[in-house]
């Protein structure tokens, strides 16, 4: 897998410091025997999606630069509040009887939700590349899940911004080769995408019925 420590690099120089194994770790963990999903497990998985997100070029920075941002927002309110912060679902309950949910400043429920729109496009694409040939274009896969997911909720100029700097992604193969390029990598990196996709989707769906239930999913 990619060097932990940082010290080698990727296909084109890129350092490498991700382990996508470690996002299926942690959405494992995320994902507690009550259904409820730990926030800390959470944002750790995405710290490691944003590390393998920054490989893909300097376009894809103002992603994760957002996503950090939001990160950043929910992690501060785990310190301060623990008690009403710990899971997804304590920070609905409670912001939504104490009507915190719409509040100026950027609310749980609210940067949750932006999380939770970007990891269906991200589960979308990483089902994609796990099923495509070596061949196939991941501006095409990448564009493809994000117009049935994350595109939805963008406006036109984002969702130009983004379909351009997904022309900058290479084949399939190549990207393959970026999450671990040793000998034999390939059915590694599958497997660990179908894993990421599994346990991800288990997540995701927990937290959607949440958001359904407590007509959420409008938020501004």
């Amino acid at each position: 897998m990619a060097n932990q420590n940082g010290n080698g690099s990727d296909h084109g120089g890129l350092e490498k410091s991700f382990d996508l194994s470690k996002v299926h770790t942690h959405f494992t963990e995320a994902l507690l025997d009550t259904q409820e999903v730990h926030l800390k497990h959470y944002c750790d998985a995405w710290h490691e999606l944003n590390k393998f997100m920054d490989t893909l070029g300097t376009l894809f920075h103002f992603v994760t630069h957002d996503v950090k941002q939001k990160l950043d927002i929910l992690e501060a309110y785990l310190k301060s509040d623990p008690q009403h912060y710990e899971t997804v679902h304590k920070i609905i309950r409670y912001e939504v009887d104490n009507n915190l949910t719409k509040t100026k400043k950027p609310s749980g429920s609210r940067t949750f939700l932006r999380l939770h729109r970007a990891l269906n496009y991200i589960l979308e694409l990483f089902d994609k590349l796990a099923t495509a040939s070596n061949d196939a274009k991941c501006s095409t896969l990448s564009q493809d899940a994000y117009s049935y997911t994350l595109g939805k909720f963008h406006p036109w100029i984002v969702r130009k911004a983004a379909t351009l700097a997904m022309y900058s992604l290479p084949v399939r193969g190549s990207l393959l080769q970026r999450i671990d390029s040793s000998e034999g990598s390939e059915e590694r990196v599958v497997q660990i995408l179908k894993d990421i996709t599994k346990s991800g989707k288990l997540i995701y769906d927990s937290v959607d019925s949440l958001y359904t239930k407590e007509k959420l999913h409008d938020l501004p």
